[in-house]
């Protein structure tokens, strides 16, 4: 009963769990937009900025950097090559507590995925043309009393919470920038409900790199729009935005900070309720000889109080790490070290 209830929320879909780089729960399938939205300015309203988790539309514009006064410059870019596999495993541990008047229960998901991302093309302007495959999943949902659990290396078909996961083919097509913005998107499976949009808003591991070279504790900025379902059929867009700090650089490997805010004012809590996901904090690192993402972690702990009527609440409470790996066998115990 509760798992169908979050579901109803938009707050638990498997894909978002299982592709997101830190990310998500979106309303509504959305192409990345080609024209910079105008930025609003962050307030300080405890109402409007908002700082937990993610899985919105990347829109493409020139990230804004500020430079403190120190004199070593890095120039951060990816760096691809034709024929290359790149093998992610992702750990992804969310617990939902739901409070409805005077009954209140957890649901807690746990989800393990092994990914791949195969270099197809490498452009002349530098843009990659890169192929997702999802290799193998381990998942496992608890709440109501209930467990649910599912490994994809088993014979026979998945719970029906789970069928609709596209594991052991290829998941989509994307262009990106030697910045990390996608700039081309195509599925390659057919997904129900708004499955299509949360896959093409989750699948970025990569973060947004600045244009220009950035000294240690220099920033840059992402802004983002997320749709938000307000009536019916009706959305709006909520502004979002993603602060980088490059905060080290040790050993050719780069340290950055990440952060989110939203910016679009909300006062509902139910449409609150359905950003509850999409501002993460977490860290990034990047091997600047390679142009390669070691390591993503991204979590949050969000509240929101009266998003069903008085006396109910929802809390999210979310962890993501994402790591290279050199292999694509379920890994024993804890996600392998960094590289």
């Amino acid at each position: 009963m509760l798992l169908r209830h979050v579901n109803a929320l938009g707050q638990c879909g498997f894909l978002l769990l299982l592709l997101c780089g830190g990310d998500l729960l979106a309303t509504e399938s959305e192409t990345p937009s080609v024209e910079a939205p105008s930025v609003e300015a962050p307030t300080t309203d405890a109402t409007t900025a908002d700082t937990s988790a993610a899985g919105a539309t990347p829109v493409a514009e020139t990230p804004e950097v500020v430079q403190p006064a120190i004199d070593e410059l890095y120039t951060l870019r990816y760096q691809f090559r034709p024929g290359q596999v790149l093998r992610y495993v992702s750990n992804d541990e969310t617990e939902f507590d739901v409070q409805q008047s005077e009954a209140a229960t957890s649901v807690n998901y746990s989800t393990k995925s092994w990914k791949r991302y195969v270099v197809e093309k490498v452009n002349d302007d530098g843009s990659v043309v890169l192929q997702l495959y999802l290799d193998h999943v381990l998942m496992r949902a608890e709440g109501d009393g209930k467990t649910l659990e599912y490994d994809s290396r088993l014979p026979g078909a998945p719970p029906a919470e789970f069928a609709h996961l596209p594991i052991g083919g290829e998941v989509a097509t994307i262009t990106v920038d030697a910045r990390g913005a996608i700039l081309a998107y195509e599925a390659k499976v057919e997904t129900a409900g708004d499955s299509a949009g949360t896959l093409e808003r989750d699948l970025q591991v990569l973060a947004i790199l600045p244009e220009a070279p950035v000294a240690i504790g220099g920033t840059w900025r992402e802004i983002i729009e997320a749709p938000l379902k307000v009536e019916g059929n009706l959305t709006r867009k909520v502004k979002l935005q993603r602060m980088y700090t490059l905060t080290s650089v040790e050993d050719g490997v780069a340290s950055i900070d990440l952060r989110t805010i939203r910016l679009t004012r909300i006062d509902d809590p139910s449409h609150e309720a359905q950003l509850i996901q999409k501002t993460p904090g977490g860290m990034l690192r990047i091997d600047l000889d390679r142009g390669l993402v070691l390591t993503k972690r991204t979590n949050l702990n969000n509240q929101v109080v009266g998003f069903n009527g008085a006396g109910s609440s929802l809390k999210v409470k979310r962890q993501v790490v994402e790591e290279l790996t050199t292999t694509n066998e379920p890994l024993v115990g804890k996600s392998s070290s960094d590289r």
